[in-house]
Parts: structure tokens; C-alpha cells; sequence
């Protein structure tokens, strides 16, 4: 038997008579060999070639792209409450992911929230000797010498549009420092220090500790600044006093100043929130506690931090650095006029005019001592203007808070030595003032300040001519 050639594969000629036949063929093998691939290899966007896998899964709010998830225990009557718990905090982080409102998040986890700790965002060696124990010390003392400083001046024959604005400053001091010694003596001087702050006391820590302080801070500087300009007046420009410096504009000024000096931080009221969260004991892992985390309604932190350092710079310009200015030039002038006063009164002394030298040396007497209160108040006062603007401008630099909050917490030592400045002043180099003082705590010397004895020798009625005019 002869043997069969091999086979083989059938081809397909297409011979098509016509014109042009050649690139029709072409035409057609190209057709064919591209279909052949489709079919080897169907493409993504084939739905006949796809198999869409089944899911047993419930599809949330979230997958279904709505703004606000459905919840899933939500008109459910057997829901536990730790199982409503961890779905609060999941909607949470949806509401953040999707731009409701921004949470401050970080730790080793995804999970883990940052709850506010006192002992992470203050160094112990300095918070709680600084914080504990010298702020709630320094806070009592200004209390109890600015409330003698108002008993003095609030006397009838003491009132005055300079001691107005003196107690109004008193006023100030006072409040700045009574309202954190609670707070500090309990977060700081115990073991809460190492806890996280419990969520009942988080809204009245920020907000009662840190910002009502700050907004009673910003009127008081406001006011030794319109003290300072007032004095200036009487002193060079004695008839423009008698219009700009009486007792009815001087309250409207302090009143415009307290209203202005909380407008300017009523960002601090309202941007964060801040919501429970149960988490570990920071000093008992066994253990849990109910702190706080800090979210924000804004959409994202970029947006949030430029906020922050809008608000830093704007504290730091116009609410420090623009009156710090003005009090420093101020006070080179009123130094000037009591070198001229000093000049005059030596030359009244020449001639024999006594009356009229003594008048001239109370009134540079009462400039030296304001002169005094504003050199204290500016050297204190520069250091926490300089700290909010490098704050402000330092963080893009690689300066955070963890690694500057060591200067922050003596920065804050400086805010708090401001507030008995002007008492501890006047005792000092104002022996009017002392007896005063005297005279107010011992009644029993009362009866020698009256104008007159039974024989009818004067006796000098003792009065405290702080405003000089």
C-alpha cells in the first residue's frame, strides 16, 4: 500500500472577481484573524464574558454612596449599647470620610483615636510643677490683691477715668487667673495628669481654662493700652483731656473693649466639638474610661490648618504685637514729658515756688509708676506674642506642637505673671496708696482721715491722685 501524504489544514481562499481584488482579500484575512483574538481574548467591557460574582453581603449607606449612612441598629430593639457604641464611632468616621466634619485621629492604629492626655501634649518636668501648683498659687494671689486694688480705687473719692480704666484692668487680671486654678488643681496637681481627662470635663477645661483666660487677657491688654494713650493725653494735651478723657466716654471704652476683645476669639468656641469615646485606662490597661476626642467640622486639615495659623497670625499682630508697639512708643513719650517735668520743677524750686513744684512732682511721680506697669507688662507680654507668631508660622517648618510645648508651657508662665503686676507697683512706690490701703483694712483709723479734729487743727485727708489731673 502506498502511504497517504500528511494532512493538511484545510485553507480558505477567497477569490472575489472583481476590481481591486487584492486589498478586499487583505481586507478580509485582517477581519477574520482580528475576530479569532476577540474570541481568544475577550475584553474587559465584554459583559457577555464576564461573570459577576454573588454576594451575600448587606450593602450600607456608605457603598451605596449617601452622604449619611443607613444605620444598621437604627429602628432595631435588640441592639446592645456597646454594639450602638461602635456604630456611632464607625458613622463618625464615615461622617469624616466624607467631609461632615474632620476628626483628630492618630496612634499606632487606624482605629485608635487620639482622646485628649494631658501628659502627651505637656511635658510633666515642666507642666505639673508650672501648671499644678505656681499658675493656681499666682492665680489666688491676683485675686485677693486686685480685689484690695478695686476696694481702693472704687472709693468716692477715688474715682476717676484713669482708675476706671485701672479697675477694669484689675478686673481683668483677675478673672484671667481665677478661672483655671480648678481646673489645674485637679487635671494637673493629681494623677488625672496621667489619665485621660474625662468627658464631662472637656468642653469647661478648653473653654473655661483656655479661652475665657485668653479673651479676659486680650481686654486687659486693650485697656493698659487705652491707659497708657489716656495718660499721655492728660499729661501733654491738658485741655484735650477735658473732652477725650471723661468718666462717661472712658465706660463706653472699656465696654466697646470687653465686647471686642471676645468677638476676636469666638473662633475658639466653635471650632471643635468634642465627643465621648471609651478607651483604655493610659494608667490601667485592664481598665476603661470615657474621654474625649476633638473633631472639627471643617472638611479636611489642610483647609483646618489654615485656619489655625490665620487665627495665630491674627492673635499675634492685632491682638498683641500692633498694642505692644503702640504701649512701647507711648511709653518713650511719657518718659520724655517727666525729663521735661523734672527740668520744670527744678526751675520752680529756683524760684521759690514750692506749691507748684510738689503738684509737679506727684503728677511725674504718678507717670513714673504707669511708666513702670507698662515696662512690666511689655517685657511679659512680647515673649507670648513672639511664641503665637512663631506658631503660627513654624509649623510647615518642621516645628510641631510636641516638640515646641515645652516653651509654650513657660510662655504661658508669662500670661499669668502679668495679672498682679499693677498692685505689687503701686505698694511698692505709692506711699498714698499705702495708706489708703491701710486706712481701708484697720477701720479703727478711720477717724484720722476726717478733715477736721474737735480742737479744729486740719488733718490731711489722705486721697491717691493716680490719674494726675
Amino acid at each position: 500500500m502506498t502511504s497517504r501524504p500528511p494532512t493538511r489544514p484545510r485553507q480558505v481562499r477567497v477569490q472575489v472577481n472583481t476590481e481591486g481584488g487584492g486589498r478586499l482579500r487583505l481586507a478580509m484575512v485582517l477581519l477574520l484573524l482580528w475576530s479569532a483574538y476577540a474570541n481568544a481574548h475577550p475584553t474587559s467591557g465584554s459583559e457577555s464574558s464576564r461573570e459577576i460574582p454573588k454576594k451575600d453581603k448587606t450593602v450600607t449607606g456608605v457603598e451605596r454612596g449617601d452622604k449619611h449612612p443607613t444605620s444598621l441598629c437604627e429602628g432595631s430593639l435588640h441592639c446592645s449599647h456597646a454594639e450602638r457604641a461602635t456604630e456611632n464611632s464607625d458613622h463618625k468616621k464615615s461622617q469624616a470620610s466624607n467631609g461632615s466634619f474632620n476628626t483628630d485621629l492618630s496612634g499606632d492604629t487606624e482605629d485608635k483615636p487620639r482622646a485628649l492626655l494631658l501628659s502627651e501634649e505637656n511635658p510633666p518636668q515642666f507642666a505639673v510643677p508650672i501648671y499644678g501648683y505656681l499658675c493656681p498659687a499666682i492665680g489666688v494671689l491676683t485675686v485677693v490683691s486686685n480685689s484690695l486694688l478695686c476696694f481702693v480705687l472704687l472709693k468716692k473719692e477715688m474715682r476717676s477715668p484713669t482708675n476706671a480704666l485701672l479697675v477694669a484692668v484689675a478686673i481683668s487680671d483677675m478673672l484671667t487667673g481665677l478661672f483655671p486654678v480648678p481646673f489645674s488643681i485637679y487635671l494637673y496637681a493629681s494623677d488625672r495628669f496621667w489619665e485621660y481627662v474625662p468627658f464631662e470635663w472637656c468642653w469647661p477645661f478648653v473653654h473655661l481654662a483656655l479661652t475665657v483666660p485668653v479673651m479676659f487677657h486680650t481686654a486687659s491688654l486693650w485697656l493698659i493700652t487705652a491707659l497708657g494713650i489716656q495718660r499721655y493725653i492728660c499729661v501733654c494735651h491738658p485741655l484735650k483731656a477735658r473732652i477725650w478723657c471723661t468718666m462717661k466716654k472712658t465706660l463706653r471704652l472699656i465696654g466697646i473693649i470687653f465686647v471686642m476683645a471676645f468677638l476676636n476669639h469666638v473662633y475658639r468656641f466653635i471650632k471643635f466639638d468634642y465627643v465621648a469615646v471609651e478607651l483604655p485606662s493610659a494608667v490601667d490597661a485592664n481598665k476603661t474610661v470615657v474621654g474625649c476626642v476633638r473633631v472639627s467640622h471643617v472638611q479636611d486639615n489642610e483647609t483646618l490648618q489654615i485656619l489655625e495659623n490665620v487665627y495665630n497670625f491674627h492673635y499675634s499682630v492685632n491682638i498683641q504685637f500692633i498694642p505692644c508697639v503702640v504701649l512701647l512708643v507711648v511709653n518713650v513719650l511719657l518718659i520724655r514729658t517727666k525729663r521735661q517735668a523734672e527740668k520744670r520743677r527744678v526751675e520752680l524750686l529756683r524760684q521759690n515756688r514750692r506749691r507748684e513744684s510738689r503738684m509737679m512732682r506727684e503728677s511725674t511721680s504718678s507717670t513714673l509708676m504707669l511708666v513702670i506697669v507698662v515696662s512690666l507688662f511689655l517685657v511679659l507680654e512680647i515673649p507670648i506674642g513672639l511664641s503665637q507668631l512663631f506658631r503660627s508660622v513654624s509649623y510647615p517648618f518642621g516645628f510641631t506642637r510636641e516638640n515646641t510645648s515645652g516653651a509654650v508651657v513657660f510662655f504661658h508662665l508669662f500670661f499669668f505673671l502679668n495679672n498682679p503686676c499693677i498692685f505689687v507697683v503701686y505698694c511698692t512706690m505709692s506711699k498714698k496708696f499705702r495708706n489708703t490701703l491701710k486706712h481701708l483694712l484697720t477701720p479703727s483709723c478711720h477717724r484720722c482721715t476726717r478733715p477736721a479734729t474737735e480742737d479744729g487743727h486740719n488733718v490731711e485727708v489722705i486721697q491717691l491722685d493716680i490719674a494726675g489731673h
